[in-house]
């Protein structure tokens, strides 16, 4: 089914892989640099899992969860104020970010790669530079500036996904690839 917005909260979130290319180092970097950013929840496991454990045992406002569960996950993505993906690689097509969207949950990521075209910049989230750690935590705390403008910032985040995320848009959208790709065949 598709997903319903979600209450929002008072946290960040990061959710991957605790990978070179998913920009964990930055992440840590942005939360040692700023102590007015929000708590950060970081979901995931993998070769830089002592980074975020170190990060947590250091930091009261930093808490690792571990590889999580999708169920709980999605609760995670529902509750968080923002979900944060400072990616250095270029993404494809992030599907965590489609699905914190699809709860309502603005989006902070680097500004290269889908996100832009997931991203409505200071609509349905933040675009930051790669690899900038001050950007990445000036992203997040404009974003989360204003408590009272949170609510709206989750509708619009809500409406843009069903706009254009849902699973019938997507499978429309493929439909008209397919299409188009036997009108040239038989052309």
């Amino acid at each position: 089914t598709d997903p319903e917005i979600g209450p929002g909260g008072d946290y960040a979130l990061f959710a991957g892989r605790l990978s070179k290319g998913k920009g964990l180092s930055v992440l840590l970097e942005a939360w040692a640099s700023d102590p007015n950013l929000p708590t950060l929840k970081i979901a995931g496991d993998g070769e830089l899992a002592c980074l975020a454990r170190e990060a947590a045992a250091q930091d009261p406002r930093i808490e690792w969860l571990g590889w999580t569960e999708t169920d709980d996950l999605l609760r995670l993505m529902g509750g968080a104020a923002c979900l944060v993906t400072p990616s250095m690689w270029y993404e494809g097509w992030p599907l965590v970010a489609i699905e914190a969207m699809g709860q309502g949950t603005p989006v902070v990521a680097t500004n290269h790669g889908a996100f832009p075209e997931m991203i409505v910049d200071g609509v349905s989230g933040a675009l930051v530079p790669r690899g900038d750690a001050v950007a990445l935590a000036e992203g997040v705390r404009t974003l989360l500036a204003d408590p009272g403008a949170l609510p709206d910032i989750r509708r619009a985040t809500w409406e843009l996904f069903h706009a254009r995320f849902t699973r019938e848009i997507n499978y429309r959208q493929l439909r008209g690839i397919y299409a188009d790709a036997l009108a040239t065949a038989h052309a």
